[in-house]
């Protein structure tokens, strides 16, 4: 059996999708949560739908970069190939999610517990239109999962008390789809990555592995340092010297400057920094969280928060500064240990 490109994972911790939240006594049915308040085609071929209990569906059958894969492969090599399909469909969806905590932000002045979507976190679906009638099975089931409620009944008019703290308006999800839209339009599966790394990283921060937390910062602001020495080597191959246009940075010269044992990540925020291409700012955290990276790479000294959330910021602030993606999102910490 072929995958249908259909998916889809419910918000956690539950949300209530729709611009009134129900009040805390009302009883909502299975059909209302199931129901669909938000529609979006992305021009690159991914279609979305979301329903009012925060479930938001998938479906990439038409996208030129999905392909189709057999649920039960035979060898390896068939796995290894239906692996990098469906990592490629969860990276799209948590870089959407990145942009969803984004778009909370800016619209509502509100933040949601951070949610990494794994792949035992999809709900494959047989269709993208919504079921003629009746409950999709896939989603109580889902619904059931998530909420550690038993089992519900299929009927339509099952009634259920609702937990719901928060919403998530009409006019978040146009934004947070737009955002997604304009990421995808960049064909940069850099982008994807760094914005998927930051939403990780953040995650981390929230969970409290802020050793985790810190690497991920780190290696994502390390890797667009080096953008940024790219682009200069790139930008000074020639210079006019006597009124000619000569080679100034030759092959042999990219060799030696391209040669990281040479031209580390120090050596080279410190080349930029004083070349004014790495605003100062940058440079000055930098260099803290390099630091701190080291002492828990080689020394295994753990993290502090204060260090994490800098490392965090800081590769936030990189992506807006190397790759022009701005992502800004709070940052939660938590109060309850259980």
């Amino acid at each position: 059996m072929a995958s249908t490109g259909v998916v889809g994972f419910h918000l956690t911790p539950p949300v209530w999708v729709g611009d009134t939240l129900p009040d805390r006594n009302a009883e909502i049915t299975l059909k209302e949560l199931q129901t669909e308040v938000y529609r979006r085609d992305l021009a690159v071929g991914i279609r979305a739908r979301v329903l009012h209990s925060g479930v938001f569906i998938f479906d990439f059958s038409a996208w030129p970069r999905n392909q189709d894969f057999p649920t039960k492969p035979n060898d390896w090599p068939e796995y290894d190939e239906a692996v990098s399909v469906v990592a490629l469909r969860v990276r799209i969806i948590n870089v959407y999610l990145a942009c969803l905590y984004s778009a909370l932000q800016a619209v509502q002045d509100a933040d949601h517990e951070k949610m990494i979507v794994t792949p035992p976190d999809l709900n494959p679906y047989t269709q993208f239109a919504p079921p003629p009638e009746g409950i999709d099975d896939l989603f109580v089931l889902g619904l059931t999962r998530r909420t550690q409620a038993g089992t519900f009944s299929l009927g339509i008019e099952s009634n259920l008390r609702h937990t719901f703290q928060q919403d998530i308006t009409q006019a978040t999800l146009v934004k947070s789809f737009e955002m997604l839209e304009e990421l995808l339009g960049l064909n940069s599966d850099d982008a994807l990555l760094f914005s998927e790394m930051l939403l990780r990283s953040r995650k981390a921060y929230e969970d409290l592995d802020y050793n985790l937390c810190l690497i991920l910062a780190w290696t994502m602001t390390e890797k667009m340092l080096f953008l940024f020495w790219d682009r200069y080597i790139a930008a000074n191959r020639t210079r006019t010297i006597d009124g000619m246009t000569i080679p100034f940075i030759t092959n042999s010269r990219i060799e030696t400057l391209n040669n990281t044992t040479n031209f580390t990540a120090s050596t080279v925020a410190e080349t930029l920094s004083l070349l004014d291409v790495l605003p100062f700012d940058l440079y000055m955290r930098m260099v803290d969280v390099r630091k701190r990276r080291n002492k828990w790479v080689h020394e295994l000294q753990p993290v502090s928060r204060v260090d994490a959330e800098t490392a965090v910021k800081l590769a936030a602030n990189m992506l807006k500064s190397a790759e022009g993606i701005d992502l800004p999102a709070r940052l939660r910490v938590s109060v309850s240990f259980g």
